[in-house]
């Protein structure tokens, strides 16, 4: 995108700019839990990442990229770690944790990748 002195580039022409290269995240549903601290309903067809609230949670990223890397639909609940009394009532325990669609739960970030690997072989 160039423009000159005199003229300066439309919004469609900057839009037409900044269009990724890549197919945009399948992520389906992002929860803020400090904006909505309802009880969320779960897929039984996508996973549920539990990852921190602000990006400040490099194990949260991790399983968060090995996600849009593989382009897996997936629900993302962001949770907020910054004090007591802030995590919503159904949440217990560090993140990054995932809520698999048969249920069950998993922790630890570089086993959430490994278990990405063995339950989604063919995604990427």
């Amino acid at each position: 995108l160039h423009a000159s002195s005199s003229s300066l580039p439309q919004w469609n022409e900057i839009e037409n700019a900044l269009q990724p290269s890549y197919e945009l995240s399948p992520s389906t549903t992002t929860i803020d839990s400090a904006l909505d601290p309802s009880s969320p309903n779960y897929s039984t067809e996508r996973p549920t990442l539990f990852r921190e609230r602000h990006g400040w949670c490099p194990y949260s990223e991790r399983v968060w990229l090995a996600l849009e890397h593989r382009n897996i639909y997936f629900d993302a609940i962001r949770i907020d770690n910054t004090g007591p009394g802030r995590r919503p009532p159904y949440f217990a325990g560090q993140t990054p944790q995932m809520r698999w669609p048969d249920g069950s739960e998993q922790g630890e970030s570089q086993d959430l990748v490994r278990a990405l690997d063995e339950r989604y072989p063919d995604a990427g």
